[in-house]
């Protein structure tokens, strides 16, 4: 079983790499972008770091299988999830470096041979013009209420009511909540619920007016899927104004989740008072 990002214990990850005659590298899996894990049962039998700058570029570091498991798939199955995290949570390239003799093994992974090893994670190979250097992904702190304040200010198209805003403001703190920023300013945060053992939702999501359209939506986006999925989430669902009354900024809204597969599963007039509801889930 493979599973993204999920909380290991640092015992067993030092055994994993004893094992494996390989000494554990010194990291701090809170700053990575993601990683993935295999078991057999809940027995740890491989593992893959993807480690990031912030931006566009990630970087695949510590790949290892135990050795009693190896030739079984692992490996493969081990980077090309990783491979589809990175790509899930915004990255653009995804770099390896690797020994000749892993040559072949890499290729099979995706990734076409250069002098670092790299594989382009965007549909023609070429960076957007749109890029954004400087964008870092991290958990909510006490110090970012007010940058948040000012997403909302910023948009009030779909934050125009002060009451709900400051709700929201009020559900950061004891949310599992993320916050993208750019030289150390808040351009967006995502706040995640659970409203059952595995089904988890988005509760707010917003990213400030200056860099709408920039992926920085995308990426908290998979974000929040990543950690559901790490908690055995099997779905998200998100709750944005209906179509049956015409507003184009929802519309906006509705484009957006359709784009990264959600998919509309009804709307109703008894979740939000006076606003219909459109409900859109993705099975994760």
């Amino acid at each position: 079983m493979l599973r993204p990002s999920a909380e290991l214990d640092g015992v067993e990850l030092d055994a994993l790499f004893a094992e494996s005659e390989l000494t554990t590298p010194a990291f701090e899996l809170e700053r990575s972008l993601c990683w993935v894990s295999a078991h057999i049962g809940e027995r740890l039998v491989g593992f893959v770091n993807v480690a990031w700058d912030g931006g566009r570029h990630a970087f695949l570091l510590d790949s290892v299988v135990h050795p009693s498991c190896r030739r079984r798939g692992i490996g493969l199955a081990l980077v090309r999830c990783a491979v589809e995290e990175a790509r899930s949570l915004g990255a653009e390239w995804l770099h390896v470096d690797y020994e000749a003799r892993h040559a072949d093994f890499y290729r099979r992974c995706g990734f076409r041979p250069t002098q670092a090893g790299l594989i382009a994670l965007n549909a023609d190979g070429e960076a957007p013009e749109s890029r954004l250097d400087g964008l870092a992904l991290r958990r909510y702190a006490a110090q970012d209420a007010d940058g948040c304040a000012s997403v909302f200010a910023s948009i009030p198209e779909w934050f125009g009511v002060p009451s709900a805003t400051a709700a929201y403001l009020a559900d950061l703190p004891r949310l599992p909540t993320w916050v993208a920023t750019l030289d150390g300013s808040v351009a967006g945060f995502v706040a995640v619920v659970r409203p059952q053992p595995r089904a988890f939702e988005m509760h707010v999501l917003a990213v400030g007016r200056s860099w709408h359209g920039r992926g920085i939506g995308r990426a908290l986006v998979g974000l929040s899927e990543r950690f559901a999925r790490a908690q055995d989430g099997r779905m998200m669902q998100v709750k944005t104004l209906g179509p049956s009354r015409a507003d184009a900024f929802y519309e906006q809204t509705r484009t957006f989740y359709r784009k990264l597969g959600y998919e509309p599963l009804l709307e109703s007039d008894r979740l939000w008072e006076g606003a219909p509801t459109l409900i859109l889930v993705k099975a994760l």
